[in-house]
């Protein structure tokens, strides 16, 4: 589950961008005669939607077909391979704690010299 909800946000943004492309064409497409851009009764425009809404179901359909393909010919098989856990040995632990202890030495540094606003 947390797999499919970590794809679905990731392409997430790609849905609202196809979205927002179809809008701005229906937008293009659907000037009034007299140059308004009201694109005509509620009837008219809820039918558009209801259309624009379907051909972003199938694009995205057909978008997840190409992706789990592609996925499928770089040899995915429903599993996330990785290599071997690391074990953290006591050189990079001392590492990381100066590397904080540097980062705290400049935040303190600031603090005390700069003036306050």
């Amino acid at each position: 589950m947390v797999w499919i909800i970590s794809f679905m946000y990731r392409y997430l943004a790609v849905l609202a961008d196809e979205a927002t492309r179809m809008m701005r064409a229906r937008a293009a497409r659907s000037g009034g005669r007299d140059g308004s851009r009201g694109g005509g009764p509620l009837r008219w425009r809820a039918t558009v939607t209801g259309r624009m809404a379907g051909s972003l179901f199938l694009r995205s359909y057909e978008r997840s077909e190409r992706i789990y393909a592609a996925m499928q010919s770089r040899g995915f098989e429903g599993t996330l391979r990785h290599l071997h856990g690391h074990a953290v040995t006591a050189g990079e632990m001392v590492a990381f704690a100066v590397f904080v202890g540097i980062l705290v030495a400049f935040e303190v540094a600031a603090h005390a010299w700069l003036p306050r606003l």
